[in-house]
């Protein structure tokens, strides 16, 4: 799976319409004008597509083991934490995967900065919502309250995370 991961992902096809479709999603400027737009998503399709039955070929795995493992044993060959991160791409899988997460962090095959990627990654692009404010630029946090501050610094710590200030992509932005 990781290796599908990466080809899928490294693909420079897939990579111009993955970068087209998410600056058009977003409301970025376009960078490249050239580009068919019924064309781009269409191979976007293909990719989301691809990457899908990825995504479902692990929740199925880790479902039927009833955790996630961990890169211990697994020798580091999975890429768990990768294909942990992009299933909060998809609002429904084929199981109930945040429970197996949670159940994976109790057990510590699951590391929390892992896991607060995912699960703050997911709430922001599904629902619009910060849980953990792990993916968001420095100026957010500092403009929250003490109270709204200490509020998340809990949610931040009953996963096993430091508290704020943030972390965004696994990096200390201050």
């Amino acid at each position: 799976m990781a290796i599908i991961d990466r080809e899928l992902y490294t693909d420079p096809n897939y990579r111009r319409y993955r970068s087209y479709w998410y600056n058009l999603t977003y409301d970025y400027p376009l960078r490249d004008s050239t580009i068919n737009h019924d064309e781009a998503m269409s191979i976007y399709s293909e990719f989301r597509h691809k990457d899908s039955l990825k995504t479902e070929r692990f929740a199925r795995i880790i479902d039927s083991l009833g955790y996630v493992p961990g890169e211990r044993i697994t020798g580091g060959l999975l890429g768990v934490g990768t294909i942990i991160v992009h299933s909060s791409k998809y609002e429904r899988l084929s199981i109930d995967i945040d429970s197996i997460y949670l159940y994976s962090l109790a057990l510590g095959t699951l590391v929390p900065d892992t896991y607060g990627w995912y699960k703050g990654y997911y709430d922001e692009r599904h629902f619009k919502q910060h849980t953990f404010y792990y993916t968001v630029a420095r100026e957010t946090i500092e403009a929250l309250s003490e109270a709204e501050k200490s509020a998340i610094n809990e949610r931040r710590r009953k996963v096993g995370l430091r508290p704020c200030p943030a972390t965004v992509w696994e990096y200390d932005i201050y």
